[in-house]
């Protein structure tokens, strides 16, 4: 258990940093130093409380159990969570120390591991792209970085050109297509860990933490006949054919066809019958002959 009973000239002279002695022996007060270095000795992991923390009706066996560990401590709880606490610290302060329960122990031991294997990826990048700069890189690339400058989107630029020819960068994240056709799966089968995206219509070759950060992709060509796309136009063309067709020449010129009916009235419904039995040659006849006619100023 720490003397708290020694004064704050004699402990600074006795366990002070040097830093706190040469401070306080040219006058300065050295308060809050001599506070921060004593708390940090008598009660490691302890930090002065910012607001008052009051004992607890009943403490759970695990909080109970902490505070049987440290003399003159008590447990309460604020917000949920569950603090050591020590009154009248150098007659003056109330100190405090989380609990943590044995359930965020076991998290708090992953998630430490897991921040510690992402350091360690993360200095192995660093590593790498030092060494890919100083032997690779351009030479603006190469005085940039030693002048200071992190680089990264200008070395992931650089080295996406010799690790994977034809890739690029992204700006924004492109997501996994829904149902890519056949030859975009086939695409992306030539790179590991590749997938088929799409954007605006066209099929990518997608790469995720390309360096431990980035997403690269590249263009998929689409061919120019396979037999998805062939099938679909196909069955497209021919339920679309006579509609077009017949439009071309009577719906959508309808001001020509208004003018068509008023002047040939006497004929429009045998003309009309013509166009139903022979769609293809009498749409696109009728579409000409009222073009010309329209350009003769008949109809006008």
């Amino acid at each position: 258990m720490p003397d708290t009973k020694i004064d704050k000239h004699e402990w600074i002279e006795l366990y002070g940093s040097a830093c706190l002695r040469k401070a306080f022996l040219t006058g300065y007060n050295c308060n809050r130093g001599y506070l921060d270095e004593r708390l940090s000795r008598d009660y490691p992991e302890f930090e002065v409380a910012t607001f008052k923390h009051l004992k607890m009706d009943t403490p759970p066996e695990f909080a109970l159990d902490a505070s049987i560990d440290v003399p003159e401590s008590y447990c309460a709880v604020t917000a949920g969570n569950h603090f050591l606490v020590i009154d009248n610290y150098l007659e003056e302060y109330q100190i405090v120390r989380p609990i943590i329960e044995p359930c965020q122990k076991k998290d708090r031991t992953a998630m430490n591991a897991y921040i510690e294997n992402i350091d360690n990826i993360m200095a192995e990048h660093r590593r790498e792209k030092d060494e890919w700069i100083s032997l690779c890189g351009s030479d603006d690339l190469q005085q940039a970085y030693l002048a200071g400058y992190d680089c990264q989107i200008a070395y992931a630029k650089e080295r996406v050109q010799t690790d994977h020819p034809g890739f690029g960068i992204t700006r924004y994240s492109y997501g996994k297509a829904d149902a890519p056709l056949a030859y975009a799966i086939e695409a992306c089968f030539e790179f590991d860990r590749a997938y088929c995206c799409e954007n605006r219509g066209s099929y990518y070759i997608a790469i995720d933490n390309y360096l431990g950060t980035h997403q690269i992709v590249k263009l998929i060509p689409e061919p120019h006949i396979y037999p998805d796309r062939k099938d679909r136009e196909d069955r497209s063309s021919s339920s679309s054919l006579k509609p077009v067709i017949i439009a071309s020449g009577l719906v959508t010129t309808s001001v020509l066809f208004i003018k068509l009916v008023l002047l040939l009235s006497p004929s429009i419904n045998a003309l009309v019958k013509l166009a139903v039995v022979h769609p293809v040659e009498t749409g696109a006849y009728i579409g000409h002959e009222i073009l010309n006619d329209w350009n003769k100023g008949i109809l006008r």
